[in-house]
């Protein structure tokens, strides 16, 4: 299979892969997995909460300045009839949890969906069928444990809004972080950010076990999700590890994403000398450690980026004034998470929309330098 896989990568763009396996996973989801995968069904009262909101529309996050294109794609999230779930599960009955994405299962092979935050996005793998059926390469047992598995579990943003939000929303339900082992995945364990929050901040006193490609067997565990771009958690998250003060300092940064990002500037030569003659520092975020991401965002007056997680930095602006550029890759719509942010923070924010370029399908695109000069010249004036 890893062969096969290998061979798919060498031969066709990363993207089309993409989209194929999205096609092949729906198709999968609606047959295969519903006869070999059932879902396990949770009566609504066993939920301590259970509820739905539109937080896009409930923080009445402002669009009037925004383009009549950018509004438009906008769409999906000013649809009342678009929701996220908000849910916190104690469940009190043995089951497992495996290891590829953290699937809590039953004896039976019925899927415990809250195991997931978004465990019914298409993009979401199921267990093993092999491991899960006849051979589980290993199984240890945790009685109680607290599962931060989580779909977007190694992506920057995710770790912030959907992995250490659930600590804090556990506490809230007066539940003791120390009765538990919580359970995260080898490939965050080994994430720069995961280390640096857990070497630097009392998580260490907690009881971890790093899951690797063994099963979890429990006796009781807690699934939750809480709403997304809850600040307070955020603001929890920033504490650990940064004392918020006023920062005077007003360095202009743009922040940009290499080849293998599969989301990068085609036209960057074009743009560089304007970035420079408006005196931005050009920098990749993935090049740079935690603590220095901290301190760069901390002093960080004016910020043009390339959408991606590193725009997740700006949390440890705090208090102090910021205006942001965002710069989004063409797509039927755009993802709402940092423009939700920048309102949150009171932040001043735009978007410029970039343009199909000739490398579409390595996640290249354009910017049109006419446009970016007459934003970034307004950008600057707004203090």
């Amino acid at each position: 299979m890893n062969m096969i896989k290998s061979i798919l990568k060498k031969t066709f763009p990363i993207k089309i892969l993409k989209n194929a396996f999205l096609v092949f996973n729906k198709i999968k989801i609606k047959t295969w997995d519903r006869l070999f995968f059932p879902e396990k069904l949770i009566a609504k009262n066993h939920f301590l909460i259970l509820e739905q909101a539109n937080p896009f529309l409930d923080h009445q996050v402002p669009t009037q300045s925004l383009s009549k294109e950018t509004k438009a794609k906008l769409h999906l999230w000013v649809d009342p009839s678009w929701t996220q779930d908000q849910y916190f599960l104690f469940y009190k009955e043995p089951a497992l949890i495996e290891p590829s994405c953290g699937w809590a299962i039953t004896s039976t092979h019925h899927l415990i969906y809250a195991s997931l935050g978004f465990a019914r996005a298409p993009h979401v793998n199921k267990p093993s069928l092999m491991e899960s059926y006849f051979l589980k390469k290993n199984i240890i047992h945790l009685p109680n444990v607290i599962s931060l598995r989580d779909t977007g579990e190694e992506n920057y943003f995710h770790f912030y809004n959907d992995v250490l939000a659930k600590l804090f929303f556990i506490q809230e339900q007066k539940f003791n972080l120390r009765d538990f082992t919580i359970i995260i995945s080898e490939r965050l364990f080994k994430k720069e950010f995961f280390q640096f929050f857990l070497n630097n901040s009392n998580l260490k006193d907690l009881h971890w076990h790093v899951q690797k490609d063994e099963w979890i067997s429990f006796t009781s565990a807690i699934f939750c999700k809480p709403y997304t771009h809850t600040k307070k958690y955020l603001d929890l998250a920033v504490k650990l590890v940064h004392n918020a003060s006023i920062n005077q300092k007003q360095r202009r940064i743009f922040l940009t994403r290499s080849k293998n990002s599969l989301r990068f500037i085609e036209n960057m030569d074009a743009i560089k000398s304007l970035l420079e003659t408006y005196q931005f520092e050009i920098i990749d975020s993935e090049e740079i450690k935690v603590a220095a991401q901290i301190d760069l965002f901390s002093s960080c007056r004016y910020l043009i980026s390339i959408h991606g997680a590193g725009l997740t930095n700006i949390i440890f602006r705090q208090g102090n004034p910021m205006t942001i550029l965002e710069i989004v890759q063409p797509s039927d719509y755009i993802p709402f998470h940092y423009i939700m942010l920048a309102h949150l923070y009171q932040y001043n924010y735009n978007i410029i929309l970039g343009e199909k370029g000739l490398l579409h399908q390595q996640g290249g695109f354009r910017v049109n330098a006419d446009q970016l000069k007459t934003t970034l010249e307004d950008m600057v004036k707004i203090e």
